[in-house]
């Protein structure tokens, strides 16, 4: 019995392109690949594995502890954490093989069992030069922004021990929490620290300590800081010039200020490699080693990334091989991608003006590097060594 099954999040675009790369690898790598992009409950997944008969499930944001059958039937579960949902580390627990999308929630949380950094790789087959897509954008950024806050979010009590109304709303709780993380940054801290940061906040104003909802959790762990990235990294081109372009949800028509850069949502992959290749310089941030990081470098557009962190401390060379966990690790900076911090930006775009991606060999090196190292069937391979070794 060869078999796997696959279970991703939502039946989206984004995850059928991802079910089709991983289902493409474990094929290439011996196995029968069985799932669906949606996550089935207790009763449905015990159907599932009596019928398939799965050696291990591999799932995406979901551990072995949320779906309690799989231990009675003791499958193996290797879960993806790509997006902590809210969720804090108790919450992350149970499965046999826990990757993390982050290198530095690897190093933050403990799951009780073995874990790992695993980054994405691409598909070298769809993402690809081609000779006549030309640059026609001077930018281009592709992501997700969160809508602006509605004002029945702001109006939320936040509700402190013992159910009891702390007197404060979350608008005016978001307004103190900004502030405080403009003083100190997002650097270094974790889930915990940043709770512990919004608790403080509650006691001081009200003697209670905090209990988020965890919709409430999700904003101030998630929401709070890509709004803040999205929107910082877009005034960086537009002090440059006008000849930007923005592609994502159509979330970015309800922000007045980006309506005018906003095109459309690409679900083609096609689509993405033209993108990359026409516009001059492909923005990015958050995590170094993303999905739309990888697939923008394989593509032979030039990867600017905006470190927003600071200085991640496993995005640096010299590392021992097993704790190698961003884009310095395998990749040249300022050869084969661009990097800079906030105060950085005229610098760096200098130097990518200088660099002349397209036509220099640092192009040819990059796209080499990716299909030697960085593609599914190298991530694929990994798990497959991970499961065998438990």
């Amino acid at each position: 019995m060869n078999n796997i099954s696959i279970f991703l999040p939502k039946d989206t675009a984004f995850y059928r392109r991802l079910y089709s790369h991983l289902s493409k690898a474990f094929l290439q790598a011996g196995f029968s690949v069985s799932g669906l992009c949606r996550v089935l409950d207790n009763q449905e997944m015990s159907d599932w594995v009596k019928s398939y008969r799965p050696k291990f499930i591999f799932e995406m944001n979901r551990v072995k502890n949320e779906i309690p059958v799989l231990h009675d039937l003791k499958i193996p579960h290797i879960t993806w954490i790509v997006d902590f949902q809210g969720r804090n580390e108790h919450s992350i627990l149970g499965s046999d093989i826990t990757y993390f999308f982050d290198s530095g929630w690897d190093d933050n949380y403990s799951t009780c069992g073995f874990q790992d950094w695993l980054p994405p790789g691409t598909c070298v087959d769809t993402y690809r030069p081609i000779d006549e897509y030309l640059p026609t954008i001077e930018f281009s950024f592709i992501g997700h922004i969160p809508l602006p806050w509605s004002q029945a979010e702001l109006n939320r009590p936040i509700i402190g021990e013992g159910a009891v109304d702390t007197g404060m709303l979350f608008g005016e709780l978001l307004e103190i929490f900004n502030r405080r993380m403009n003083e100190i940054s997002y650097f270094g801290q974790t889930h915990a620290s940043l709770l512990d940061i919004i608790d403080n906040i509650v006691f001081q104003r009200s003697g209670l300590h905090v209990e988020l909802t965890l919709d409430m959790r999700y904003d101030f762990l998630e929401r709070v800081k890509r709004v803040k990235n999205r929107t910082q990294i877009i005034a960086f081109p537009l002090s440059k010039t006008r000849s930007v372009a923005i592609y994502g949800s159509e979330h970015w028509r309800a922000w007045p200020e980006y309506q005018g850069y906003y095109r459309y949502y690409i679900d083609d992959p096609t689509e993405l490699n033209r993108v990359h290749q026409i516009s001059r310089f492909n923005l990015h941030d958050g995590v170094g080693f993303h999905f739309r990081a990888i697939d923008c470098m394989a593509s032979g557009g030039l990867l600017c990334w905006y470190n927003e962190n600071s200085g991640d401390k496993y995005n640096r060379l010299g590392l021992d091989p097993h704790k190698r966990r961003g884009l310095h690790s395998f990749f040249d900076n300022s050869r084969h991608y661009v990097e800079f911090l906030w105060h950085q930006f005229d610098e760096a775009y200098a130097h990518a003006l200088a660099l002349d991606y397209r036509h220099g060999k640092q192009r040819l090196e990059t796209i080499d590097l990716i299909r030697q190292n960085h593609t599914w069937r190298h991530r694929v391979e990994k798990i497959v060594r991970d499961f065998n070794a438990l």
